[in-house]
């Protein structure tokens, strides 16, 4: 027998081996769309919830506005059930003068009528307002120093929003000017003490303070105009749900995370069932202190 020459083998070995291999269809798993929803609820605000539906797989990486969803709030005491109205200027469902007190427990709703978009469900508590001092205010050359004692541990989660009031230099009347103040790095802060990336002021668990005491650092207020100067500093402090806490803890450490070249990957927190997002309350206490 005579030898077959190599590449006459190799090509033969080659065309045996390609006949054998059946074409293999790729399909796309379907991944049904989600609801995703971003509610908060407070005395002062009311009800406000945006809502939306994750894009489809190869069609959309982006979020679709829902405007057509029933967005449902029941009263757990009472057993009163309230439906949003949609505000289409400002693409929120939102509810006015609702009956809101510490200790409220609220269950949220949402769906689309006719929709093969499964409806989610979430709920929460109206928290305990939070009981501090202000101990101490202080002007620096770069800013303002701002201490905190929190007194007892009824309010277990903080988000501290520091701003800036002006009146008008020439009649000492109030103007209808503020301006939120940056938190500086500087700031005696704890572990679970959040900078926020995406709101402004930052997020404290209570139970994490050393001797239930804060102290941040506070940007000066730099309006720059010659008619107006900066009269008080306006502090609100709002003690918020568990799921506040950690939504939107979550959501900053994702956006800081992103800015940098080399990030590890932020875990999304939802108490959604059945979708994404958060539904969370507060309840706030203001402070104007004159600088």
């Amino acid at each position: 027998m005579e030898n077959i020459p190599g590449t006459a083998f190799i090509l033969l070995i080659t065309l045996f081996t390609c006949s054998c291999v059946d074409d293999i269809d790729i399909v796309n798993p379907e991944i049904s769309q989600k609801l995703v929803v971003q509610c908060t609820m407070s005395p002062e605000n009311g009800v406000q919830a945006f809502i939306s539906k994750t894009g489809i797989i190869g069609q959309s990486t982006v979020n679709e506005r829902v405007f057509d969803a029933n967005v449902m709030l029941k009263n757990l005491q009472t057993q009163e059930v309230k439906e949003l109205i949609y505000l289409q200027e400002d693409e929120i469902y939102s509810l006015k003068g609702l009956s809101i007190e510490e200790g409220d427990r609220f269950d949220l709703e949402v769906f689309i009528p006719e929709s093969d978009v499964e409806s989610v469900s979430s709920n929460t508590s109206i928290p305990q307002s939070a009981v501090y001092e202000i101990s101490d205010v202080e002007s620096m050359s770069d800013g303002i120093k701002l201490e905190l004692n929190i007194q007892g541990f009824d309010a277990k989660y903080l988000h501290i929003i520091p701003e800036a009031s002006y009146y008008e230099l020439d009649g000492g009347s109030h103007a209808d000017v503020y301006e939120f103040l940056e938190i500086l790095e500087s700031s005696e802060l704890f572990v679970g003490t959040e900078i926020l990336a995406h709101l402004n002021g930052v997020l404290l668990k209570v139970d994490e303070l050393d001797q239930n005491r804060l102290i941040l650092n506070l940007s000066a207020p730099s309006l720059n105009n010659s008619l107006i100067k900066a009269s008080h500093l306006l502090v609100n402090v709002r003690s918020v749900s568990e799921a506040y806490y950690e939504f939107n803890k979550s959501l900053s450490r994702q956006i800081t995370a992103s800015e940098s070249p080399i990030f590890e990957p932020v875990l999304s927190y939802s108490n959604i069932e059945g979708g994404h997002g958060f539904f969370g309350s507060f309840i706030s206490v203001l402070d104007s202190i004159p600088l």
